[in-house]
């Protein structure tokens, strides 16, 4: 997933909510772009972990993946990777 996407991703569901005339607290709009912004570093330990792999650096890796996961509990590639080590 491209870093773009994420960005994509946080426009269509600012979009999607004020289509639909949603009202937001200050805290739920804070949540909302917490969750974005910790997918985005989800995605950076993700991409560490893939370039210790290279390296042959597995312990590395099994940490970097393990730091994806607990920003994004849901990320099935890094999960997967880290299940693979």
């Amino acid at each position: 997933m491209g870093l773009t996407s994420f960005k994509m991703e946080e426009q269509l569901v600012h979009k999607i909510v004020s289509s639909l005339d949603v009202k937001m607290s200050n805290q739920e709009k804070l949540k909302l772009n917490v969750k974005s912004q910790g997918s985005f570093h989800a995605a950076i330990y993700y991409s560490k972990g893939i370039g210790y792999m290279d390296a042959k650096n597995y312990e590395k890796a099994k940490e970097m993946f393990k730091e994806a996961l607990k920003l994004d509990p849901n990320f099935e590639d890094a999960k997967e990777k880290l299940d693979a080590l």
